[in-house]
């Protein structure tokens, strides 16, 4: 099971039912805030809670006991009282990266600190700007909640409930218009529907008055949007106030399709000079044919990025461009490799880089590592996993250690394989090998090849522990000479 988000405007919120949703976002917001207040002051029990033996366990019930102190909270609606703790809970855990066995912050969230780092973390979050707000000014929160636009004074409002009498839903009248159904408000005023023929897309139950308050809201809808809503079954909602306007931002739950065999490998490399290139192999290793697949460049990031920082000191809202820019570009490269793994019925196979975030903070702003950190790799991964999951594709993640450094013709590994001077100068863009001699012009498809065939290394070493566990694997450079060698 993959998920997908996608955003639909609420119509009619400016009035009674526009001051109800802002009272309910202020109420929230307003918790929150005193939540944190709280928080601030218990860093020394917050501290052992995390070094704890049971720091997850722990902090969760800590959040539980402590939220019910918030005056506020007994003002919410029974169903935002649970979407709140919730939403603590897991910001807390992210923002923290508690390392426990059943618990793993994931890429790009959080990040994991060991007992040195902790102190200084702990300060961060009571004391740099998390909870010393004004009264009405809530966007230094977004540090420690996500989702909280710059522009707005409230934090976004979520919902984990899909149903007909709690938390949020989604309702198709007979003339096929959509309406958005939000249990924001606490009491028996109850409400009654305008007619007795909306139907909540998704479970089929229909929509009648009853003793709960409800608030319906028209949504703004295309053809494209609807597809998705009659395709996919909702699961989770947040509604966020940008420039005063409200967005309804929901996440379907997409059902995975069966994958047919594999005949061929698909190796993805996410590179400098364009975002990805991959190369077709064999089920043994043998290369069929390598591509760049057309992506952002360097040249262009940089680019952009200037004239985002010009028309932002003149006050224009050019940022937006780059994001949507980079954003498209990612889907774009997706939809390629997909093109390319159906037509050879292949298994995609990507780099896991869930450290990436870890490495680049300690880049220099040099020109040689801005496509380094301006690629998005956390976007392309997360595109990639649940589109190939969504299509039917399988797709893997393999370590991406020597993958740029391992000669495809010999296997030898050596860092110097990717040091090839250019007219006087020295590239990282080129590949030859100081063993072989074997050159190539884009380093990027090399890397891919190895990526795949790194696949077919893993799959050895998990075949060699499940026969005997205490058996040594070969390593990689070993492996890779040996299928050179074949």
């Amino acid at each position: 099971m993959s998920f997908q988000t996608y955003a639909f405007e609420l119509l009619q919120t400016r009035g009674e039912k526009g001051r109800a949703l802002k009272t309910a976002m202020e109420l929230w917001t307003t918790t929150v805030a005193g939540f944190l207040k709280m928080a601030a002051g218990c860093a020394d029990e917050l501290e052992e809670i995390i070094n704890g033996v049971e720091g997850k366990k722990r902090l969760t019930q800590w959040v539980y006991d402590n939220l019910k102190t918030i005056p506020e909270l007994h003002l919410m609606e029974p169903t935002m009282k649970h979407a709140v703790y919730r939403s603590l809970d897991s910001q807390l855990k992210s923002y923290f990266a508690l390392k426990q066995e059943d618990f793993d912050p994931g890429f790009p969230t959080g990040r994991v600190v060991g007992e040195d780092d902790l102190p200084a973390l702990l300060d961060d979050f009571t004391l740099n700007g998390h909870v010393a707000t004004s009264e009405m000014e809530y966007s230094t929160l977004s540090g420690l909640v996500s989702g909280c636009g710059k522009k707005s004074e409230y934090l976004p409002l979520d919902f984990y409930y899909y149903k007909k009498e709690k938390g949020f839903y989604i309702a198709r009248s007979a003339s096929g218009n959509y309406f958005a159904g939000l249990y924001i408000e606490s009491g028996n005023s109850g409400f009654s529907p305008a007619s007795d023929d909306l139907v909540i897309v998704g479970t089929k139950d229909r929509v009648v008055a009853r003793k709960k308050p409800c608030r319906l809201f028209p949504l703004a809808m295309n053809k494209w949007l609807q597809r998705k809503l009659e395709t996919y079954r909702p699961a989770t909602g947040r509604v966020v106030e940008r420039d005063g306007r409200f967005f309804l931002y929901v996440t379907f739950e997409i059902p995975e399709r069966k994958s047919a065999p594999a005949r061929t490998i698909i190796g993805v490399d996410l590179g400098k000079k364009r975002i990805a290139a991959a190369s077709v192999l064999t089920t043994s290793g043998e290369l069929l044919e390598s591509v760049s697949v057309n992506g952002l460049h360097v040249d262009q990031i940089k680019s952009i990025t200037q004239k985002t920082a010009k028309a932002q000191a003149n006050g224009g809202h050019y940022r937006f461009r780059y994001k949507r820019i980079n954003k498209e570009i990612v889907h774009i490269t997706v939809n390629n490799i997909l093109t390319l793994a159906r037509q050879n019925e292949s298994v995609v196979v990507i780099e896991d880089l869930s450290n990436m975030r870890r490495a680049n903070s300690s880049a220099s702003k040099s020109p040689s590592n801005h496509g380094r950190k301006s690629n998005t790799y956390g976007t392309f991964r997360e595109v990639i996993l649940y589109k190939c999951k969504a299509a039917g594709v399988p797709v893997y993640e393999v370590g991406a250690a020597y993958t740029s450094q391992t000669c495809p013709n010999c296997g030898c590994v050596d860092k110097r394989n990717r040091l090839v001077r250019a007219g006087g100068a020295v590239t990282r863009f080129k590949f030859h090998c100081v063993t072989c001699s074997f050159e190539h012009e884009n380093s990027d498809e090399v890397a891919a090849i190895n990526i795949g065939r790194k696949y077919l290394y893993m799959q050895e070493c998990r075949e060699v522990k499940k026969k005997n566990k205490s058996a040594k694997n070969r390593t990689w450079q070993e492996f890779a000479q040996q299928m050179c060698a074949d």
